[in-house]
């Protein structure tokens, strides 16, 4: 790992935002670091984002399946959710139509309404968890850098 990203500013436990972030590493700059090291540190950023809220979710909320559902745009990329499978140490789902969730919410909201009655979304993609030593170590080293800069 030789950079890690903070990007995202939403602290959701603490209901505030960061007013810094970037990327993080360390000096002097690794002369092998290259484009990729920068892509995967945003991509891990944004799983570790999400990891983290869905943690802060789940301490209010149980949790006891060994599943989560996925949906939006940003799940097109195969990387962040074999990501969030690996780090949440679940299956990480993605239904028929998951990318357009808001469009999907809203016609399930109306069809609730209207009493139409729902058809249960086949399942398009899983993502199973596996060991990924390296994304754990990335997800640590991303909660110092957090805690740092906040």
């Amino acid at each position: 790992i030789r950079c890690v990203a903070s990007l995202g500013t939403l602290v959701f436990s603490e209901n505030k935002t960061l007013e810094n972030g970037g990327f993080y590493m360390r000096a002097p700059l690794d002369g092998d670091m290259d484009r990729f090291d920068f892509a995967y540190a945003l991509i891990a950023d944004i799983a570790c984002s999400i990891v983290l809220q869905y943690e802060n979710l789940s301490d209010l909320i149980s949790q006891d399946r060994d599943y989560i559902l996925g949906c939006g745009g940003g799940f097109q990329s195969r990387v962040l959710c074999q990501m969030l499978a690996d780090l949440t140490h679940k299956k990480l789902l993605l239904k028929e139509g998951y990318t357009q969730a808001s469009l999907s919410g809203c016609a399930g909201l109306c069809n609730t309404y209207l009493g139409v009655e729902k058809k249960e979304c086949l399942i398009r993609k899983e993502f199973i968890p596996s060991t990924n030593d390296m994304l754990e170590e990335y997800y640590e080293k991303w909660e110092a850098v957090r805690k740092l800069i906040n």
